[in-house]
């Protein structure tokens, strides 16, 4: 089983290697970008007063960051809405920004999402984080729980601008970090419940090539700090 799912990567990663060099492209072209979130996030969904722009820098308002999250509840409602998140709806988008780390950082790029209340079983996650995480499937560069990095991440020391490029195009997921393709992701491979292609376990109640394919698009407070700035999106 595992040398078809190997055979059958190498296929599709042939096959695509044109399209991702047009997508890039597209990337690096700033026609047609517009801001995510306008200065004054009157296009964003969050909880009040959790997120700001100081300067042209987007971060977690600083005395929230240091506030401690309510206990669970036991109740399915949301217990305390961190991230911030699009109005909008994309399908096919490129999303360009720069990132600033603390060393304990631990964020990530939504999309797509299908529903910001049950967010984590209806999202994909391009994972934001400085140190390595349990698994290379959750460390940067990674599509959360699903997808390692295929290349290994450079990432600029604590303190320094990171440039994260991510293009969602139908069944294909690209992360480009500081300008180098470090991985792809085929949702056409993930048709298991709860397992990746490789044989491992992920959380994820809907295998992924089921996730939604349009959805809201949203940058995570984990509860440590982490900036943003020229954060900008495409669509395709």
């Amino acid at each position: 089983m595992k040398t078809v799912w190997i055979l059958g990567i190498m296929a599709v990663a042939t096959a695509s290697v044109a399209d991702i060099g047009e997508l890039m492209e597209q990337a690096a072209n700033d026609k047609g970008y517009a801001p995510l979130f306008a200065k004054d996030l009157s296009n964003a969904q969050l909880t009040e007063k959790m997120w700001q722009f100081k300067g042209d820098i987007l971060q977690p308002t600083p005395e929230r960051v240091t506030k401690p999250l309510p206990p669970k509840t036991g109740k399915k409602k949301p217990r305390h809405p961190r991230d911030i998140w699009s109005t909008k709806r994309y399908s096919n988008f490129i999303i360009d920004l720069e990132f600033k780390n603390a060393k304990d950082t631990n964020s990530g790029i939504f999309i797509r999402c299908g529903d910001i209340a049950n967010w984590l079983q209806t999202t994909m996650e391009v994972q934001i984080m400085q140190e390595d995480g349990k698994t290379p499937r959750n460390s940067i560069g990674s599509i959360y729980d699903c997808k390692a990095a295929d290349a290994k991440p450079k990432l600029n020391p604590v303190g320094e601008w990171n440039h994260y490029t991510v293009i969602a195009n139908d069944n294909w997921i690209h992360v480009v970090l500081n300008g180098k393709l470090i991985n792809s992701m085929d949702l056409n491979l993930w048709t298991e419940v709860g397992k990746n292609p490789d044989g491992s376990t992920n959380k994820f109640k809907t295998a992924y090539t089921d996730m939604p394919r349009e959805g809201h698009v949203g940058l995570q407070y984990h509860g440590q700090p982490v900036w943003f700035r020229n954060v900008r999106i495409k669509t395709l």
